[in-house]
């Protein structure tokens, strides 16, 4: 289905709280794997963003 997809942002604090999560070995596995993805995702598009489309 075509359309356009919102546009998400991640603010800095943000980012270093899914970081702290994705090392912490006090949370649980699930949460500590969603923190990784949602970095993983956002370090993607902030590369196609930087080369261009």
């Amino acid at each position: 289905m075509p359309g356009k997809a919102a546009k998400v942002v991640i603010t800095e604090r943000q980012q270093e709280v899914l970081l702290m999560m994705s090392r912490s070995v006090t949370i649980s596995f699930h949460l500590r794997q969603l923190a990784r993805i949602i970095l993983l995702g956002f370090s993607h598009l902030q590369a196609v963003s930087d080369h261009g489309p």
